[in-house]
């Protein structure tokens, strides 16, 4: 049976991604795309796509999209790029934003399923970190001084709270959470308006200020002993993202 799937952050470089992709399959009958940015060239004339402008922190969406009864909530929007000077809206947009989203999937009757976009950065970037030491899902989160990491820690214990709370309330709907590393690939080498390792990698920068601002900093910041960074192809993700929303989960949570 075809399903109807709601995704926030549609205009973001995994957001686009998913609606693209989710809207080839055949058991999805429409894609609900949420943003506070225009849709992309890349998904515009989509018949599958149904397109609402709006910040998730901003409710009036909610009403909007349960009149579309989205099976499937998929919570991918965040304001990575920190807004200087504005920390409290960066905050309201991810933290009320994301509670919002979550409010609505608990309480929309159609919602049978919740899949949220977390961060391993929530692990807490330390300098103690080793790379002999592997991350387990059970170990717990550290604070961190790092905003993305801390407010994606908060916003996914928020989450754990009101799923506990939600099941009180006799709601059957199954959440899953993705703690991925940091995403690449090519649909990521040239997006406009955004800066990406694929876009730097491949050239596409060379003569821009920012190419001859990172190259004049790589020219003579030492490279620090051990330093390293994990990547995962957007591929790869796309297909855990598509197994968890559509698969059968073997917990509840």
């Amino acid at each position: 049976m075809a399903q109807r799937v709601f995704i926030t952050g549609a205009a973001g470089y995994v957001g686009a991604m998913l609606c693209d992709l989710f809207s080839q399959r055949p058991d999805v009958e429409l894609v609900i795309a949420l943003d506070k940015e225009p849709i992309p060239e890349m998904l515009r004339g989509n018949q599958k796509i149904r397109w609402i402008r709006a910040n998730t922190a901003d409710t009036s969406w909610c009403e909007i999209v349960a009149g579309d009864d989205p099976v499937l909530v998929i919570h991918a929007a965040w304001q990575i790029r920190e807004m200087y000077g504005k920390p409290a809206l960066q905050r309201e947009w991810n933290v009320a934003g994301a509670d919002i989203v979550f409010d609505f999937a608990f309480r929309a009757p159609s919602v049978k399923r919740l899949v949220y976009f977390s961060t391993v950065a929530s692990y807490g970037a330390q300098a103690d970190n080793t790379i002999d030491h592997r991350f387990k899902e059970d170990e717990g989160f550290r604070p961190s001084d790092l905003r993305y990491a801390e407010e994606k820690r908060i916003v996914e214990e928020n989450l754990e709270l009101k799923f506990a709370q939600a099941r009180k309330n006799e709601s059957d709907v199954t959440v899953a959470v993705i703690r991925p590393v940091a995403i690449t690939g090519p649909r990521g080498r040239f997006q406009p308006g955004h800066f990406r390792l694929q876009t730097a990698l491949s050239g596409q920068t060379n003569g821009h200020a920012i190419h001859r601002l990172v190259s004049l900093m790589v020219s003579f910041l030492p490279v620090t002993p051990k330093w390293s960074r994990q990547f995962i192809h957007e591929d790869d993700f796309a297909d855990i993202a598509a197994l968890l929303s559509f698969g059968d989960l073997k917990a509840r949570y």
